[in-house]
């Protein structure tokens, strides 16, 4: 699936893979384009941030972080389960509000069904003396 609207401007090779792997990884999640390009970038982002601070690393005090292609999908990986927990959390909710409101409403309804059937009893009590 081809990221619609994912930036392309001098765009480095280690930032095209990350972005040409993200957009695999992402591409069957159910969203919005908009939010997937946006999902995208971020990925991206955190990688090459990640690789960057990683050199600067290695430059100011002389220690190796490697930045695995396994530790990218990981990432995205955890942001997927993160995201569909996320989505039941949601869905969750959601169900309880409406049962909430169904509730609200049969104790509404059912105590006006209970106060017609009061009246008519009321009223039919008074007719029999």
């Amino acid at each position: 699936m081809a990221a619609v609207g994912v930036k392309r401007v001098k765009l480095s090779a280690n930032t095209l893979r990350s972005q040409a792997v993200a957009t695999r990884f992402l591409g069957d999640i159910e969203m919005d384009d908009k939010i997937r390009v946006g999902c995208i970038e971020m990925c991206q982002e955190f990688h090459v941030t990640t690789m960057k601070l990683s050199d600067r690393y290695l430059a100011e005090l002389e220690r190796h972080n490697y930045v695995t292609p396994t530790s990218y999908l990981e990432m995205i990986n955890t942001f997927k389960l993160l995201l569909d927990n996320k989505r039941s959390q949601v869905i969750k909710v959601a169900h309880v509000a409406a049962n909430s409101k169904k509730i609200s409403f049969c104790k509404r309804n059912g105590t006006r069904n209970q106060a017609v059937a009061g009246i008519t009893d009321h009223t039919a009590s008074q007719q029999t003396i």
